[in-house]
């Protein structure tokens, strides 16, 4: 017996709309939405005699490629494929509007941990609409906005099941906050952090003017003129909290050593 669990359901949808960069060829009236999307996880496990799956939501994610996403690599990772008891299965998949669902396999994942980031490269094209990354360094003071989704609510999903591993057919984000927030760089710097699940010795990053939820980590910061991406979503204050006063991102220039 498959029984589905969400793993929080207390929050209520909510979006806070900003204004999206028109000016770039490659985003020109595409919707921030098409290019991005979360990243949820399932875990099954054996419950008194009876094999339950939870599931939430742990991150976002934006592709860069037809081909390829990116997200924080304490969002997803390899070692998160990794069973022990009592797990039986551990999934991932990236899922978006209009019931967009891709499966994420350990081998599809290139990791860089130094700098917090997943490349997800899948062996087929999977979308025409993507972010292009700025080569062009962040500046303090410029306008930008960012988005993901937060965390606190889940989707209705619908799945079946194969022996342990789920099937999932149908995943519904209307009940999960889509935030799209603008703000400014409030300030660069080069940073070192050491925490439970990440790791950074003077890497670049910027500090962002407006805070954000838990959810938004990996989804993109964008430059409001150009419509690409100069950052990536980390980490903020508090650590444990949902709702973070303060949020950092990884800068593009740390992005684009590393990205083809």
């Amino acid at each position: 017996m498959c029984k589905l669990d969400k793993q929080k359901t207390n929050a209520r949808p909510e979006t806070v709309i900003g204004k999206w960069a028109d000016n770039s060829v490659k985003t020109k009236n595409i919707s921030s939405r098409q290019m991005t999307g979360a990243i949820l996880n399932i875990f099954g496990f054996m419950k008194s005699g009876k094999y339950e799956v939870h599931y939430e939501i742990c991150g976002t994610f934006f592709f860069v490629t037809p081909d390829t996403a990116l997200t924080a690599n304490h969002v997803l990772f390899k070692d998160f494929f990794s069973l022990s008891d009592p797990f039986k299965s551990k999934q991932s998949f990236l899922v978006g509007e209009n019931n967009f669902i891709q499966e994420v396999k350990s081998e599809y994942i290139t990791e860089h941990k130094n700098i917090d980031l997943s490349i997800i490269k899948f062996p087929k094209k999977l979308t025409d609409t993507y972010f292009e990354i700025s080569r062009e360094e962040p500046t303090e003071n410029q306008t930008l906005y960012f988005c993901g989704y937060n965390g606190d609510a889940q989707p209705e999903i619908e799945a079946g099941k194969d022996k342990f591993k789920i099937l999932l057919k149908k995943v519904d984000l209307s009940p999960v906050t889509f935030i799209t927030q603008d703000g400014y760089v409030k300030k660069l710097s080069s940073m070192t952090l050491k925490s439970a699940d990440i790791d950074l010795n003077s890497i670049n990053v910027i500090k962002l003017s407006h805070g954000g939820y838990v959810g938004m980590s990996g989804g993109p910061v964008v430059d409001k003129t150009t419509g690409k991406v100069i950052g990536l979503l980390s980490f903020g204050n508090t650590e444990d909290a949902n709702k973070k006063d303060t949020l950092f991102a990884i800068d593009n220039t740390e992005l684009i050593k590393v990205i083809n």
